[in-house]
C-alpha cells in the first residue's frame, strides 16, 4: 500500500481477480500511467484516442485485457467479453 495525502491506495500489482468496469468508472478514468493499465492492444480498443471511460473494460488482475458488453431484455441480461491475446 502506498501512502497518498490522508488515503492508502492498494499497489497495482495486489490487484487480483477479473473486474468489469462500467463506462465511466473511476480506476479506469484515473489510471495512469495508461500505457501501464492499458497495455498493448488494449489502448487502441479501451480508450478511444486516449481518453478513458468511453467504453465498459474486463480487468484482469488489475490490467486492461478487453472490453464488454450487456444486452438486457424482458426475460435476462446477459453479458458478453472480447478479451485480447497478453
Amino acid at each position: 500500500m502506498a501512502a497518498r495525502g490522508r488515503h492508502r491506495v492498494p499497489a497495482p500489482s495486489a490487484a487480483r481477480g477479473v473486474r468489469l468496469l462500467s463506462y465511466f468508472d473511476a480506476y479506469g478514468v484515473g489510471a495512469h500511467p495508461r500505457a501501464v493499465t492499458f497495455p498493448g492492444r488494449a489502448f487502441e480498443r479501451a480508450l478511444d484516442r486516449g481518453q478513458a471511460g468511453n467504453h465498459p473494460v474486463l480487468l484482469i488482475d488489475g490490467r486492461a485485457a478487453g472490453v464488454w458488453h450487456q444486452r438486457r431484455s424482458a426475460v435476462a441480461c446477459t453479458s458478453r467479453s472480447n478479451r485480447w491475446s497478453r
